[in-house]
């Protein structure tokens, strides 16, 4: 398996999934403040990591490109559309 770039990855920063993986980083390095802490429920102030890392799974799968319109405001995707959402393949 040969490790690659993704076509948009210029646009990572961009991206709910990156959001939510530079989140996690931050809550692993960063001690939360005892007064946010006490906001959360109880069942949610343990696992508030592991609840981020599963949204930014789900999200990582979500599309977040804009969808291109035609002059009636109709939603079109291109052929080049889709080989930027697969890395130019199919």
């Amino acid at each position: 398996m040969k490790l690659q770039l993704v076509a948009n990855w210029r646009k990572g920063w961009q991206w709910f999934s990156t959001w939510a993986f530079m989140l996690i980083a931050f809550l692993a390095t960063t001690p939360l403040p005892p007064e946010l802490t006490a906001m959360l429920p109880p069942v949610m102030q343990d696992k508030l990591t592991a609840v981020v890392a599963v949204c930014g799974l789900i999200l990582r799968f979500v599309s977040q490109s804009k969808p291109n319109r035609d002059g009636h405001g109709r939603e079109y995707r291109t052929q080049a559309d889709d080989q930027d959402d697969t890395g130019g393949r199919r």
